[in-house]
């Protein structure tokens, strides 16, 4: 019933005017339709957080429904603009407001209660629907101002560390590691201290993501530097070994009614249950790599 809400409210909203780029963006941040019900916060995560391949690494309730990425993809060029526009405009290193939780409204659609002008999985999430690569110089932005808030939180515990928010359901800010919840139990931590080292791993998440956002840009770009890479072939080596275990010997063999988590990669010639197959170690060099190949990729397209 609430996806039926969902069409119902966006076919309205589609009839009454010409959506802008704008405001189809908020409205998919805002209502991403896809709703992973989880009865307590996201598993921890280790401390040193390491790097998807490829995409989202922390559990979210909300994710972006293939409705919602449909009708995104329709007006790509519009959303594409307003989604680069966006992440120009974001500056990690100033305070963010707090959320507000989430709610359903009067259309029966649960409102993410994400800041739509925020860093977000859901954003994220858009990135990759639309092969953002247009979006890339304003990741790689935001990712640096993620390591310097990192390096100078990792040197100084009183430093800024933006509060970001994982979800905008039942814990924005429950992200936690081993450690963490160790501390909590034998209350070996105050509760400000223990907010702060939530706030520096959220961030740590928030870095590995894009990351693996950018990678996966270049992988789905065709970029051949990327695609010889150790990092795609880590992430082959991990899709081919899942695959052993998958009946699946070619596309259509996948059921019609499997096909919105199954996919076919076309690379390895493997079925591919779920987005996120391993993960790799993070290291500095790891996150130099993938930012010198996402140079190189706009140098190859640079005019002769």
């Amino acid at each position: 019933m609430k996806a039926l809400a969902l069409a119902l409210l966006l076919a309205t909203t589609l009839r009454a005017a010409e959506p802008t780029g704008e405001a189809l963006l908020t409205a998919a941040i805002k209502n991403p339709g896809g709703y992973d019900q989880m009865c307590a916060s996201p598993p921890p995560v280790p401390a040193d957080v390491p790097l998807p391949l490829y995409g989202l690494l922390a559990r979210r309730n909300f994710h972006l429904s293939d409705f919602v990425a449909k009708q995104l993809q329709e007006h790509r060029p519009e959303v594409v603009a307003a989604l680069v526009h966006r992440l120009e405009a974001m500056d990690l290193t100033q305070p963010s407001p707090t959320p507000k939780p989430a709610q359903e409204g009067a259309s029966g659609v649960m409102d993410s209660g994400l800041d739509t002008s925020r860093l977000s999985g859901v954003l994220i999430e858009i990135v990759l629907k639309l092969k953002a690569v247009e979006a890339l110089p304003a990741l790689m932005k935001i990712e640096a101002q993620l390591d310097t808030i990192l390096d100078a939180a990792a040197k100084d515990p009183a430093a800024f560390v933006p509060d970001l928010t994982v979800d905008g359901i039942n814990y924005p800010k429950g992200l936690e590691t081993t450690e963490l919840v160790r501390k909590k139990w034998v209350r070996k931590a105050n509760a400000k201290e223990i907010e702060h080292e939530q706030a520096f791993i959220r961030c740590r998440v928030f870095q590995r993501e894009l990351l693996s956002a950018m990678a996966k840009l270049l992988r789905e770009a065709g970029f051949e530097p990327f695609l010889t890479s150790p990092i795609e072939q880590a992430y082959g080596d991990a899709i081919k070994k899942a695959a052993e275990k998958i009946p699946y010997k070619k596309a259509t063999d996948i059921p019609e009614e499997e096909r919105s988590y199954t996919f076919w990669d076309e690379r390895y010639h493997v079925p591919v249950i779920g987005r996120t197959h391993g993960t790799l170690p993070f290291t500095p060099e790891l996150r130099l790599q993938i930012r010198d190949l996402v140079s190189q990729y706009f140098a190859a397209k640079a005019p002769k």
